[in-house]
C-alpha cells in the first residue's frame, strides 16, 4: 500500500511539474500554441496512465 502510495505522489509530482513547464513555456512565448498542445497532450496521457 505504501508503495503504490509513494507512486502515485510520484506520478502526481511528475504531472504538476509538467504543468508549471506549460505555464512557464506559455508566459514565455504566448504564440507557441503548438507546443502548448503538446503539453496539454502529454498531460492527459498522464492522466490516462494514473487512472490505469
Amino acid at each position: 500500500m505504501y508503495v503504490s502510495l509513494s507512486i502515485q505522489n510520484h506520478t502526481f509530482g511528475v504531472m504538476i511539474r509538467s504543468i508549471m513547464i506549460t505555464l512557464f513555456t506559455v508566459m514565455i512565448r504566448p504564440r507557441m500554441i503548438t507546443l502548448y498542445r503538446v503539453m496539454i497532450r502529454s498531460i492527459m496521457i498522464t492522466l490516462l496512465a494514473v487512472m490505469i
